[in-house]
């Protein structure tokens, strides 16, 4: 992004989803368009600057709206930015926030979700995984096979 204005569109074919990203040239360039996104305050613009955000308050819904209507690339970190990050933002401690949230919101970790297994498929009421206390510590009991939005074409 350059002086407010989205990147060239690349050679190549941009995936119209995070789930058809499939060369680390695609990666790559959707990576950058959300950091410079981030960098022009258009992504995180309401989380508070202590945590990588703007600061500011009933913003990202705007500049959603914007990115979209300009026909702007979509952003890659689609479980980052929609899930962990808020989960993080209102749940984490504040060494959490500061360790995560900068780099999701720029675009620099893709996050993504597991919480799948043999039988249950993507239905959490048939998880069989269980948790049982020892002492201080939990002993996690059962398999996990499955990822959301796994982008890493980088092998």
């Amino acid at each position: 992004m350059v002086e407010g204005q989205p990147a060239p569109k690349p050679s190549f074919r941009l995936p119209q989803s995070p789930i058809e990203i499939a060369t680390t040239e695609q990666l790559d360039y959707l990576r950058a368009w959300q950091r410079s996104a981030h960098e022009a305050g258009l992504v995180g613009c309401d989380y508070p600057r202590e945590f990588g955000g703007g600061g500011r308050r009933d913003c990202q819904s705007i500049a959603n709206e914007e990115m979209q209507s300009a026909g702007a690339p979509f952003l890659p970190n689609v479980v980052g930015l929609g899930m962990a990050g808020p989960t993080l933002l209102h749940h984490g401690s504040d060494e959490q926030k500061k360790r995560f949230l900068p780099a999701l919101l720029a675009g620099e970790e893709i996050w993504c979700q597991g919480f799948s297994e043999p039988g249950a498929g993507s239905d959490l009421a048939s998880v069989q995984t269980f948790a049982r206390r020892d002492g201080e510590r939990w002993i996690i009991n059962g398999h996990k096979t499955w990822t959301s939005w796994p982008i890493s074409p980088r092998g």
